[in-house]
């Protein structure tokens, strides 16, 4: 993940390390660290939110840390709304907004912080607030193609397609090389059944990363041409 706002994070660390050190409790934060990650993979996120509680405990402001508790909350939010229970997952989703609030308190223009609470405020219907957060971030962390494909997924959600695609296109030219911006576009195109523009914007992204066989996949089921990269790999 591309990280913005390098130093306030560093100095976060070094004052998360320097307290660590005064209270002796470093390897006992570290574990609990350790253990709920690894309860998190395993799907027992439960268990994972209350060893990141007891590492909050010792160092409540380790922006990490408090990043992984609004996972943990966001992730049983999910698991009630699968089965049905609305009430429950909005209430988990509301809890996990205020740990990516205070995520990014620690650490201002953390992306992936940033992406969790959009995403969380739009799976509890606060479409507004998702979008002026998407709006902030924009102007908080400055022009990359990241930020401005997050606003342009909340324009072509509230469809606003006009701003959607001037958004989705600015992201496109901020970082010409990178296969995701062409490949959101493209399917944005879809959307709106300008299938010719989809199709060049497919195989472009295509063309920056032949690994992605889902853009593959994708040209295929349009009857479109897949591009033959042998060339460019041959180039290279």
């Amino acid at each position: 993940m591309t990280r913005h706002k390098a130093i306030p994070h560093l100095i976060t660390v070094l004052a998360s390390a320097t307290l660590l050190a005064a209270c002796g409790c470093s390897s006992a934060f570290h574990m609990y660290r350790t253990e709920g990650a690894k309860r998190f993979s395993e799907g027992r996120f439960a268990a994972a939110r209350g060893l990141f509680d007891e590492a909050y405990q010792m160092v409540p402001e380790n922006a990490d840390n408090l990043y992984d508790l609004a996972c943990c909350y966001r992730a049983i939010g999910l698991d009630y709304l699968v089965r049905g229970d609305r009430l429950a997952a909005s209430r988990e989703f509301d809890r996990a907004i205020t740990w990516y609030n205070r995520a990014l308190q620690s650490y201002p223009g953390d992306e992936r912080t940033i992406a969790g609470l959009n995403d969380t405020l739009e799976l509890r219907g606060r479409h507004d607030e998702a979008l002026r957060t998407a709006e902030w971030a924009s102007r908080m962390i400055g022009p990359s193609a990241r930020q401005r494909l997050y606003l342009a997924d909340e324009y072509a959600e509230r469809g606003d397609a006009d701003r959607a695609l001037v958004t989705y296109r600015q992201a496109v030219a901020m970082e010409p090389a990178n296969p995701t911006p062409y490949w959101a576009l493209g399917r944005f195109y879809l959307k709106l059944g300008r299938r010719a523009d989809a199709v060049a914007s497919l195989q472009q992204a295509y063309r920056l990363d032949p690994t992605r066989t889902a853009i593959a996949d994708e040209l295929r089921s349009l009857g479109a041409e897949v591009p033959d990269v042998s060339a460019i790999d041959t180039a290279g």
